[in-house]
């Protein structure tokens, strides 16, 4: 018997109310089991949703699953961190207004959370940093780059993105700045992808990770450090300007019909 992976949603809705009810739509439509979910727009109280301080964070079971339950094991300022089975998730959203200072103060407060685990638990990180690094695929470096980097050396966290596909498109431009990232043991990664031809109707797209169950012949993601993938600062390449979505009618009318 083929055994189906795990599959993990990395969203960020832009606290819009129809890209949560796209969103939803499509947590259930292509029944992913766990999504983090950046910039909600509402937060239900709901054992199935686990938020931070400010609502600005969240890690969601999925409806359709019968699989492990989700518990909070931390909540903070730009974080959530929550168990779920064996494994460990940590959402993150650390706003492009904060400070320098005030990131690296986030990231500091969920170091003291996880160092003790990450050596030897299973751990996802995922969220929208709004940090650009050359070991990621961007551009060029910035002040938040460069300490996030030094963050995740510091955990020997490994990093899940490949490639230099955007995950942010904007009329000022695209950026990479949702990443995923996995504790050295978290071996069951099976594929990672930005899901370029799905709708978020947000500037955000859609990541999934799919993790490999026991028994699965599913090749293995390759995990690597930040540093792996360094590259010499470079000039932009020429792309497009404008960056203008096709919307999918179906999917409007799906989500209206959630939003009723």
């Amino acid at each position: 018997m083929i055994r189906k992976p795990t599959s993990i949603l990395q969203a960020n809705v832009n606290h819009w109310a129809r890209a949560q009810d796209l969103l939803l739509y499509t947590i259930t439509e292509d029944r992913f089991e766990l999504t983090v979910v950046s910039e909600p727009y509402r937060v239900p109280e709901h054992p199935d949703w686990i938020t931070n301080q400010t609502g600005s964070v969240s890690v969601v079971r999925g409806n359709h699953t019968n699989s492990a339950t989700l518990r909070a094991l931390a909540q903070g300022r730009g974080f959530v961190l929550a168990a779920w089975g064996e494994l460990k998730i940590a959402g993150i959203y650390a706003p492009p207004s904060w400070s320098l200072i005030a990131f690296e103060k986030m990231l500091s407060k969920i170091h003291k959370k996880i160092a003790p685990a990450t050596n030897n638990q299973k751990m996802l990180i995922l969220g929208d940093f709004n940090a650009k690094s050359s070991a990621w695929g961007s551009p060029n470096t910035d002040p938040r780059g460069h300490a996030f980097a030094e963050w995740a050396a510091s955990l020997d966290l490994r990093l899940l993105n490949n490639g230099d596909t955007n995950t942010c498109v904007r009329w000022q431009g695209e950026s990479i700045v949702d990443l995923s990232w996995a504790s050295p043991i978290t071996q069951q990664v099976g594929k990672w992808e930005v899901l370029e031809g799905k709708e978020t109707l947000s500037d955000h797209l859609y990541i999934a990770i799919h993790l490999r169950r026991p028994g699965s012949h599913t090749p293995r993601h390759p995990l690597r450090t930040a540093s792996t993938n360094i590259k010499e600062e470079r000039t932009p390449p020429p792309g497009r300007k404008w960056a203008v979505k096709r919307m999918n009618s179906d999917l409007l009318v799906a989500a209206a019909r959630v939003a009723a």
